[in-house]
């Protein structure tokens, strides 16, 4: 017809690279233990590095992976990430089709030491400590009963430490401790944070036991058999809002209280009704 063209479009048919991932010993890679997702990061290798387009294959239990199909004219540059105690793995210029890729996985280096209180002591068994990686944060950790602590896989340069935070007693340390890759004998001093003290009593007076607390809405502790609760890791001075859960599962606020502070009698409002019961009541009423 007149004014019309004949438009051809070429249409590259995507090849994907196949691969597998080792550990450092030559074994199939294990990925975290946390729920981790292992994975290979695909990024072109001529991608604006400002704005990278990247795409991502996750790794199976056998170590193996296979990318979504890519255009074979193109080169990508693959890195294993998510694998316990390692810093991963690189291989850059990666073509599509070729024979499958064996990205061998790099032990890294560790960073040791101790963490402390504001005296010096240990901080005993159970805070927890991580560090900053590339894309995020790696597996949280627990200091050992001696309050020791290891963090390994670690490339090459500098890492920001944290540690404490609740459910410790510890104010959490977000990045202030920046370290080398392979320092060993560090001393990481943490604050103990405030607490909040007291009972939680029903709508009657009542004792609450075994109910649990969150304090801004993550979770805080639960109180004893008495309805006696301890909360520990507050900023002093700074408001922190209470909930809890009434027996129909619905939230409760118990109140903003200004740590540190003690002997607090805190009471349950009224449990709100269920949705059954409000129908109910809106038809009494109409009914009326």
């Amino acid at each position: 017809a007149a004014g019309t063209e004949d438009l051809t479009v070429k249409v590259v048919r995507g090849v994907p690279i196949r691969g597998r991932v080792l550990d450092p010993s030559g074994n199939p890679a294990k990925a975290r233990k946390d729920g981790f997702t292992a994975f290979v990061q695909v990024t072109p290798s001529e991608e604006n590095p400002g704005f990278p387009l990247f795409f991502r294959a996750d790794v199976k239990e056998d170590g193996s992976f296979v990318t979504e199909p890519l255009d074979p004219g193109k080169a990508y540059d693959l890195e294993a990430d998510g694998f316990e105690g390692t810093a991963g793995a690189v291989q850059p210029g990666v073509r599509p089709g070729g024979e499958p890729v064996v990205l061998m996985l790099d032990a890294g280096l560790t960073i040791s030491g101790i963490l402390v209180d504001e005296d010096g002591r240990p901080v005993g068994e159970g805070v927890p400590y991580t560090v900053r990686v590339s894309r995020g944060m790696s597996a949280v950790r627990e200091t050992g009963p001696d309050g020791t602590f290891v963090l390994r896989g670690l490339a090459l340069g500098k890492h920001a430490i944290e540690a404490g935070g609740r459910p410790s007693k510890y104010l959490e340390s977000r990045g202030e401790t920046v370290l080398e890759a392979g320092a060993t004998g560090v001393v990481v001093k943490l604050k103990t944070g405030a607490t909040l003290a007291g009972f939680l009593l029903d709508t009657e007076g009542k004792p609450m036991a075994g109910t649990r607390i969150w304090a801004d809405r993550s979770f805080a502790g639960d109180t004893d058999a008495a309805g006696r609760f301890l909360l520990v890791g507050f900023e002093p001075g700074k408001e922190v809002t209470l909930t809890s859960s009434h027996r129909n599962g619905k939230n409760a606020e118990l109140g903003t209280f200004k740590p540190p502070a003690a002997d607090l009698e805190v009471r349950m409002k009224p449990e709100p009704p269920n949705d059954g019961e409000e129908e109910d009541a809106k038809d009494k009423e109409e009914g009326d």
